[in-house]
């Protein structure tokens, strides 16, 4: 905690070389030496980490719940990081940050979707072979298809409503329409350092589709695969 309130200090005192309508990591509205910049930038980065770190992964939400419910948020959080969060530098919005670092993520895994996927629909069949109880072959049929938009920009859409029916045995899972971009993400990104894995990742399919009584969307009573 002690290091995230030097570095908002440090953030505070190198905040005037920034214009205060834009975010501090933003472009420069002084002259400023490079190096001092490049700095700023970085330790706004930190600065952004340390918060989300210390406890302020619910702020994700406010893409969902909006601006001013997270300023009616601010009572229910503890004193000290209710304190790091009202005395943020002059122009520095953090629900803003967070909508910036999901939108990198977003804007990152569809970069490499696109270099990865030609126009078109490429199909994916894995098989399990039994599910325990003597049925069997089971079929995962997935479709990444990627298109032009009515707007001119790319459209991602994963299919898996080919996928076969659901299972007598536990081999089932009811799949969180979030799960294929969340993977697509730690594939493309999980090895970099210098990126982050976050709720940007589902964001980069446009539309995910799944059939209600197949495997990844089970009908009570299928039994669910374990664990």
């Amino acid at each position: 905690m002690a290091a995230t309130l030097a570095n908002i200090q440090r953030v505070g005192s190198l905040a005037s070389l920034f214009d205060a309508d834009r975010n501090p990591l933003g472009h420069s509205r002084h002259r400023a030496d490079e190096a001092e910049i490049t700095e700023l930038r970085h330790t706004g980065l930190i600065l952004i980490r340390q918060v989300v770190e210390a406890g302020l992964e619910l702020l994700v939400l406010t893409e969902v719940l909006g601006h001013d419910l997270w300023h009616a948020q601010l009572h229910s959080l503890p004193d000290d990081i209710r304190h790091i969060t009202r005395n943020l530098p002059c122009g520095f919005r953090l629900p803003d940050a967070l909508r910036q670092l999901l939108a990198r993520t977003r804007n990152l895994v569809r970069a490499k979707l696109a270099e990865t996927f030609d126009y078109g629909t490429h199909k994916f069949t894995d098989a399990i072979d039994s599910d325990g109880h003597g049925n069997g072959p089971f079929h995962l049929r997935l479709a990444l298809t990627r298109e032009k938009g009515k707007d001119g920009e790319d459209k991602f859409i994963f299919d898996a409503t080919a996928t076969d029916d659901q299972s007598p045995g536990p081999v089932n899972l009811l799949l969180n329409p979030d799960v294929p971009g969340t993977a697509l993400s730690m594939f493309y990104l999980g090895g970099d350092p210098a990126q982050v894995c976050n709720a940007g990742g589902p964001q980069a399919l446009d539309e995910v589709r799944l059939r209600e009584g197949s495997l990844l969307w089970p009908r009570w009573p299928a039994p669910p695969m374990p664990g």
